[in-house]
């Protein structure tokens, strides 16, 4: 019996209900191909019918291009991803969760979660609390991050009773294991102010959110699941293919109140509470980044700054609303770097002007460094080092013209 499995029996369910209830998606394992391709190419089947497989002109074809080119000869294509021993991780990855995405719309369910492999050590919700988890959840949520991680995600939602107190097992080899076990409650917060994030491993699907998710492959194609994801919540556009996924984040530990920015209740802290925010107090910050950087600033100091400032850049582009745009988001020491106050620094971030001798010498160096294996997620967009030194050296001019 799998883990999950046994964890639902723990907490009542019978032997039966846990076995309908988990199902198992083979991973497609690229550097086996031929092997393994038949599978790969059973789980792009649900997308054939969009411009992503048969349209070479769009930008990303990413993962149809391996897997169509390989069926062609019934082995990885030469040159491609599956070849390389740096990306075929990321291409088996990707493949395998559209597999998973098929197996849960395939069921009754209007939620669903996926595990990758790891899922149980790095998990932030215990199975326990999966239907309650899912109960909860706010009307427009298209999915839930169940992974623990450093920084605060965004504004506190609210929080409700958990069932797993002292029912994390060293089995599930968890890095908050101890914390999590003395934790009476479940912590919701809006996932739209998350930096330097990466990880898929426990993902809460909602049904609205998962198709929503595979039109966008359909169409568009993917990339490196988790940071293509984090970015597809972060994203805010009308016209200029952003996903505006609606993302939640879900912790058994509490985030420290100091992390987080905008409207914090007095209750946080409090030991067996079960209460929501009104939705009014936090749904404004999905556009007041300055005003949710400067409440956190005044609660946290240094520490909000170091763990919760968002720091987005907007779009300059027709047919969008600047003010409501989010094209890319920088990290707390890019930030820095850029010469950005968190507590001061008018929210989005004005995209700096990058001529195009600077332009190409960047797209030279992000080449180089996707052949190397080192950076994949950013094969279309500037490097971060060159956006944050364009914005360094453009804030510098403007504090000397002043």
């Amino acid at each position: 019996m799998a883990y999950a499995e046994r964890a639902m029996v723990m907490d009542g369910a019978s032997a039966d209900r846990a076995r309908t209830r988990v199902r198992f998606s083979a991973g497609v394992f690229p550097s086996r191909w031929p092997d393994t391709l038949s599978l790969a190419s059973s789980y792009v089947n649900y997308y054939r019918d969009g411009k992503c497989c048969d349209d070479e002109s769009v930008e990303s074809r990413y993962p149809f291009d391996d897997i169509l080119k390989s069926e062609k000869i019934n082995r990885c294509a030469p040159g491609h991803r599956c070849g390389d021993p740096t990306l075929t991780h990321h291409l088996g990855c990707f493949t395998s969760h559209l597999g998973a995405f098929e197996e849960g719309l395939r069921t009754e369910g209007d939620k669903f979660v996926i595990w990758e492999s790891d899922a149980p050590h790095m998990a932030s919700v215990h199975v326990a609390d999966y239907d309650e988890l899912a109960r909860r959840l706010p009307a427009d949520a298209d999915m839930v991050w169940m992974q623990v991680h450093q920084n605060a995600p965004g504004p506190f939602v609210g929080k409700f009773p958990s069932k797993a107190s002292g029912k994390w097992t060293a089995e599930m080899r968890n890095e908050q294991l101890e914390a999590h076990n003395a934790s009476s409650s479940v912590y919701l917060y809006r996932f739209n102010k998350q930096t330097g994030w990466a990880g898929s491993s426990n993902i809460m699907w909602t049904r609205k959110g998962l198709l929503k998710v595979r039109e966008y492959i359909k169409e568009k194609g993917g990339d490196m699941i988790d940071a293509w994801l984090y970015m597809g919540c972060m994203k805010r556009c009308e016209t200029h293919d952003c996903m505006n996924l609606v993302c939640y984040d879900a912790q058994t530990r509490a985030i420290p109140k100091e992390w987080l920015g905008g409207f914090v209740p007095n209750w946080y802290e409090q030991d067996g509470v079960d209460r929501a925010v009104d939705p009014e107090m936090y749904l404004p910050f999905d556009k007041e980044h300055l005003r949710y950087n400067q409440m956190g600033c005044e609660r946290g100091g240094a520490d909000f700054e170091q763990h919760g400032a968002f720091f987005p850049v907007g779009l300059e582009a027709d047919g969008e609303v600047f003010e409501d745009t989010i094209n890319n988001v920088l990290s707390y020491e890019g930030a820095m770097q850029a010469l950005v106050n968190p507590c001061a620094t008018a929210l989005p971030l004005h995209p700096p002007h990058v001529d195009a001798r600077t332009a190409s010498v960047a797209s030279l160096a992000l080449r180089k460094k996707s052949t190397d294996g080192i950076l994949f997620q950013s094969t279309r967009v500037i490097a971060e080092d060159v956006l944050i030194n364009a914005l360094r050296d453009e804030r510098s001019k403007s504090s000397e013209a002043r």
